[in-house]
């Protein structure tokens, strides 16, 4: 399962964003919901690699084994032993994504509404 995961998010994360955007063009039609399809999808395959690598770097066995150890299963060992000392690392590159998203539609739009203003004096 991890094996085709990972080449699965691969495979997602090597198609070029403009390509996603007209896959996405081609399935619900041209507009701004097919760009910020395309942006999603080109995401979700640098967030798998981020989060997986970020899992990968994690103590595993000192909080899973512990959980695990004394009754409690594997699912629970993930949740309470290995989220917690993930999560901030997950939260901060998702937030870093999309102030990086919002910082360059800002600028667009900006330069977008000062090639339109009409000139004064």
């Amino acid at each position: 399962m991890r094996f085709l995961s990972r080449r699965s998010l691969d495979t997602i994360r090597s198609v070029d964003i403009l390509v996603w955007a007209l896959i996405w063009i081609n399935v619900v039609g041209l507009g701004p919901f097919a760009g910020a399809l395309a942006i999603m999808t080109a995401d979700i395959g640098s967030f798998g690699k981020l989060f997986s690598e970020a899992m990968e770097a994690a103590d595993s066995e000192a909080g899973r084994g512990g959980i695990v150890s004394t009754g409690g299963s594997h699912a629970l060992g993930v949740r309470f032993g290995i989220l917690p000392e993930v999560f901030p690392v997950l939260a901060s590159q998702v937030l870093y994504y999309f102030e990086i998203k919002h910082a360059l539609g800002q600028h667009h739009r900006h330069r977008r509404c000062r090639r339109h203003r009409p000139a004064s004096g």
